[in-house]
């Protein structure tokens, strides 16, 4: 009997925040963004479009209709309202000290890491910046977006690259004296 407590007790704990993020999503309330977000990023509307504006490190991107963002840890999770375990794309950022450019970035990450798909990496332009599309190494097709500015590197992740592309395009620098190294 305590062995099926237990086990009844792990599965619980273990999916029970997934259950309630779906649960929550069915609340007729399908059409608004829902967000859960660290001081200083918001979700704002202009234009009829939505767009997360992270005011801590001057950038913004696109938010499509019927996505949760939610945060986690130091990134920010964007969940598709109609797939609730998996989320669509990622946002995260990480510090760039020595500010070097974007290659220079990369070539380092690929030294220490060995990013496998390294010399296939793609240009990306973003709304005012260049960056790089790189296939992550894996069984599951999974690529991840790069772009630097100023002591940062920006990175967006997805698995789905041909449906949120478009969305990694619209990353951009909302803070002024912005030039780009690349």
């Amino acid at each position: 009997m305590a062995i099926i407590i237990l086990i009844g007790g792990f599965f619980y704990f273990k999916y029970f925040p997934v259950i309630e993020r779906y649960i929550g999503m069915n609340d007729n309330t399908q059409d608004e963004v829902k967000v859960d977000l660290p001081e200083g990023v918001s979700v704002v509307e202009r234009d009829g479009e939505r767009f997360v504006r992270d005011e801590r490190n001057g950038v913004e991107i696109k938010v499509e209709d019927k996505i949760e963002v939610v945060s986690h840890d130091d990134s920010l999770l964007f969940y598709n309202q109609n797939i609730v375990d998996v989320p669509a794309y990622t946002y995260r950022v990480v510090d760039n000290e020595q500010r070097l450019s974007i290659e220079e970035w990369l070539e380092e990450l690929n030294r220490e890491e060995w990013l496998m798909y390294y010399s296939e990496r793609e240009k990306i332009w973003a709304e005012n910046m260049m960056g790089y599309k790189i296939k992550n190494e894996g069984a599951l097709e999974h690529f991840s977006y790069y772009f630097a500015f100023d002591d940062k590197i920006f990175i967006i992740s997805t698995a789905e690259s041909e449906k949120y592309e478009d969305i990694a395009k619209t990353f951009k620098i909302i803070k002024g004296g912005y030039e780009n190294k690349n």
